[in-house]
């Protein structure tokens, strides 16, 4: 029994040890999937709320990676309005579609932390639309704004085990301020 415990002990502390390695390394491939919070600004487009981003980078250097970035933004508002005595319904509702490429510096990476910082490039689809029941009214929209937009971005991984962790991000003119999600590397 003894024998059998010490052996379990053994390999326990072997995979401990040996399982984690870098956070963050050359050849990494990592997936991010979360939401963004606070509302941004691309092009001249808008989200407001709550996005859902994900991202995909693969490890170039043992400190750079690159990869891309994909994310939804919507918003909505609704209400009344009075008008010669008359009172009147609408509805405004946004989308924003992010399509762009992601680059990372990695420093002072430890075993489960990966600190990181860098920039987005992209292009984002907006539309737009607008209903009411006013005379002449209806639905109308378009696109709103679609175009280039170019964002800076923080943040830092923690590693639960060598293949999931977390993550939280900072943006500047990306498509969120806060980012909160899951992190998978392979």
């Amino acid at each position: 029994m003894k024998k059998k415990v010490s052996l379990f002990v053994a390999v326990l502390v072997l995979f401990v040890t040996t399982a984690f390695g870098q956070a963050y390394q050359e050849g990494s491939n990592i997936i991010n999937a979360g939401i963004g919070l606070g509302a941004t600004y691309w092009g001249s487009g808008y989200s407001n709320g709550v996005s859902l981003v994900g991202s995909y980078e693969h490890g170039v250097t043992s400190n750079i990676s690159v990869g891309g970035i994909l994310g939804y933004s919507g918003s909505s508002y609704s209400g009344t309005y009075t008008s010669g005595g008359n009172a009147y319904s609408f509805k405004d509702k946004a989308t924003g579609v992010l399509i762009g490429a992601r680059g990372s510096y990695h420093f002072l990476t430890t075993d489960v932390l990966d600190p990181y910082a860098g920039a987005d490039l992209g292009y984002v689809v907006t539309s737009y639309s607008s209903t009411t029941n006013a005379p002449g009214g209806g639905t109308f929209g378009g696109s709103k704004g679609s175009g280039l937009g170019f964002g800076i971005h923080g943040g830092v991984r923690y590693y639960f085990n060598p293949g999931l962790g977390a993550f939280a991000e900072l943006g500047i003119g990306s498509f969120y301020i806060l980012g909160l999600g899951v992190s998978f590397k392979f």
